[in-house]
C-alpha cells in the first residue's frame, strides 16, 4: 500500500545518500592538494551549513533531500582531513592522546545530541535543532580559522 511506498522511498533517498557519502573519500586527495587540509576544512564544513539550513526549512521536500544527500559528503571529506592535520601537528608522543580525545569527544556528541535533540522535539519543533547546529558549526569553522587557518 501507501505506507510501504512511503517507505521505500525513504530507503532509496538513504541508499542514494550512503552511495553519495562513498563518492567523497575520492575527492579528499584531490581538495588537500590544491587547498591544503585546514583551508579545505573551512571550505567544506562552511558549503555544508547553508545546506543544513535548506534540509530543515525548505518548503520543498525535493530541495531539502538535496540538500539531505549532498551534506554528509561534504562533512565525510572535512573530518578525515583535520583528523590527517591532527596528526600532523601534534608530537609523535602524544598522537595516541590526541586521537582518543578526538574520538571521544565525537563519541560524547553521539550520545548527548540524541538527548537534548528528543527534549526539544517533544517541546518545540525541529527548528531549534537546525538552528542551534548551524550556529555551533559556524562557531567550530570560525574557530577553526582563527587557531589553525595561519598553518593551512
Amino acid at each position: 500500500g501507501a505506507e510501504a511506498d512511503a517507505w521505500e522511498q525513504v530507503a532509496e533517498i538513504l541508499a542514494r545518500r550512503a552511495a553519495q557519502e562513498g563518492v567523497s573519500p575520492a575527492e579528499k586527495s584531490r581538495l588537500y592538494r590544491e587547498l591544503g587540509k585546514i583551508r579545505a576544512v573551512i571550505i567544506t564544513q562552511a558549503l555544508s551549513v547553508p545546506l543544513l539550513l535548506v534540509f530543515g526549512f525548505s518548503p520543498w521536500p525535493w530541495l531539502g533531500i538535496m540538500a539531505f544527500m549532498i551534506r554528509p559528503a561534504l562533512m565525510q571529506t572535512g573530518g578525515p582531513l583535520f583528523d590527517a592535520f591532527t596528526m600532523e601537528t601534534v608530537r609523535e608522543e602524544t598522537r595516541g592522546t590526541a586521537s582518543s580525545l578526538n574520538q571521544m569527544v565525537w563519541t560524547f556528541g553521539w550520545i548527548v545530541s540524541p538527548l537534548i535533540s528528543g527534549q526539544l522535539q517533544l517541546h518545540y519543533d525541529w527548528t531549534p535543532i537546525i538552528v542551534a547546529m548551524a550556529a555551533l558549526y559556524g562557531a567550530g569553522i570560525v574557530l577553526t580559522q582563527i587557531f589553525f587557518g595561519r598553518k593551512a
